[in-house]
């Protein structure tokens, strides 16, 4: 699956050569995350997770931080203000972490944004 969304991505983007630039990456480093993106995982309640490289978009957990996922959940992010980036948002997995004050929390996120931790 990732091939053909990597060769159709590039192809529109192709046929736009005065853009080749999207913010900051390259078209071909979009592709590349767009793919990472969407790579398939199948989470369990107990799994060890985190982030896939260039995936993180909330405040924590840090980058390579491990949670683990208390709850499977299938709902799209509507809390959040209309203009949100979060708004719409699939929510697919609730993760829990303890915090610097050794609080335990919990939150709901996109479980395509992350990837079964390494021992």
């Amino acid at each position: 699956m990732g091939n053909a969304l990597e060769e159709m991505l590039k192809r529109a983007l192709a046929d736009d050569k005065d853009e080749q630039e999207t913010g900051s990456i390259s078209t071909d480093e979009l592709v590349k995350l767009a793919a990472r993106y969407l790579e398939p995982n199948e989470f369990r309640t107990g799994d060890m997770v985190v982030w896939k490289d260039g995936m993180k978009n909330k405040m924590r957990p840090a980058y390579g931080q491990p949670v683990v996922v208390v709850e499977l959940i299938n709902l799209r992010n509507t809390s959040e203000h209309y203009g949100s980036q979060h708004w719409g948002q699939p929510e697919t997995i609730r993760c829990a972490f303890v915090d610097n004050d050794g609080e335990f929390l919990t939150f709901p996120c996109d479980g395509n944004r992350f990837k079964h931790y390494e021992w």
